[in-house]
């Protein structure tokens, strides 16, 4: 049906630009409907990431897909604070961790916007109803859910959440990952993750982690949205590239980084955008960057993958299938839709490439 509205361009006297660039558009989602079909395929390498939404501009998200509006204040429930968050306080300032604010989702929808397939703009957004929380109130919640300690209390609350029917009585964060791509997208860096519990190592510790993996914050906000003030998920990413690989946008290719998927953590019971960005850097002066990264105790190793070609990109692939345990869900996840997106891989070669 697509393809006949690009045919029909030609008769309403369309540009011919506009023709061109609506086949290479038709070119594009076919791409994209073969990667959502194979995620059947692929889903064990997600581990508990389940993919929620594939961006609908070429594969990706813009500014004008992704609406945030901050609402106000998440508050907790009492018997979580009574019983897990008040007593544990002073043990987590003991451990390192630090009590930062935070934004998480009130409500999330997923909308079509027209009908009309003629009409030029976005025919579809993500909406967002954003509020403040801190971070021990995360813990208090969704990682005291994820360690599996006081089930009972947080079941009432946590049990049948998915990600469509969230956890309301929780702060639901969201955060963004980024696969960093240098030397113009022939080597993927990748970080292991610190075991050390307050710079993060409480989860994924030890293992294969995105270059970047930043959790909203109010810091993120850039004006007004329908009345409301506005986050930037893209200014999330754009600030985890500055605080944890110490870069900024002077060394990246593009205006913004390239967000493609929207997951769910069924776990951890949160939502996380995953993208990419391409740096013309060499990877050590990359790593050299990184040296100096605000956040770099988060990560204790710099990697660089050869991805430069088909065979290497394969032999990448095989790697995390045979090695599943040493890469976090995370990382496998944001790591496989972001060589879909750049084409350095085809859904028939990742499929011949697990097995």
């Amino acid at each position: 049906m697509e393809f006949l509205y690009i045919i029909l361009g030609i008769f309403l006297d369309r540009p011919w630009q506009h023709v061109f660039d609506s086949f290479q558009s038709w070119q594009s989602n076919r791409h994209w409907t073969a990667v959502n079909n194979a995620y059947r395929d692929i889903g064990h390498l997600t581990g508990r990431l389940e993919i929620v939404q594939l961006g609908w501009s070429a594969g990706a998200f813009d500014e004008t897909h992704v609406l945030i509006q901050l609402d106000g204040k998440y508050e907790i429930p009492d018997d979580v604070f009574t019983d897990i968050l008040h007593p544990a306080h002073e043990e987590w300032m003991r451990q390192g961790f630090k009590d930062n604010l935070q934004c998480g989702v009130r409500d999330l929808q997923i909308l079509r916007t027209t009908d009309n397939p003629l009409q030029s703009g976005p025919v579809h957004e993500i909406r967002i109803l954003a509020h403040t929380y801190s971070y021990f109130e995360s813990k208090a919640t969704h990682f005291e859910w994820l360690s599996g300690c006081s089930h009972d209390l947080l079941a009432k609350y946590a049990a049948n959440a998915r990600h469509d029917a969230y956890a309301q009585k929780m702060p639901t964060p969201l955060s963004v990952g980024l696969s960093l791509f240098c030397e113009d997208g022939k080597t993927l860096i990748l970080t292991s993750r610190t075991t050390s519990t307050g710079a993060g190592g409480h989860v994924a510790g030890g293992q294969y982690f995105n270059a970047v993996s930043e959790n909203c914050a109010p810091i993120d906000a850039f004006g007004e949205v329908e009345g409301k003030m506005g986050l930037s998920i893209f200014r999330t990413a754009t600030r985890g590239l500055l605080e944890e690989m110490g870069l900024d946008l002077r060394q990246v290719v593009g205006s913004k980084p390239v967000l493609h998927t929207l997951c769910w953590d069924k776990e951890i019971l949160d939502y996380k955008f995953s993208g990419y960005v391409i740096c013309p850097l060499a990877a050590e002066e990359v790593r050299d960057y990184w040296h100096h990264a605000p956040d770099k105790s988060e990560n204790r190793e710099f990697i660089s993958q050869d991805v430069n070609n088909r065979e290497a990109t394969i032999r990448l692939i095989q790697h995390m299938q045979k090695y599943r345990e040493n890469w976090s869900d995370e990382a496998r996840t944001c790591t496989l839709m972001s060589l879909l997106h750049m084409k350095h891989l085809t859904v028939s070669d990742l499929i011949a490439a697990i097995g």
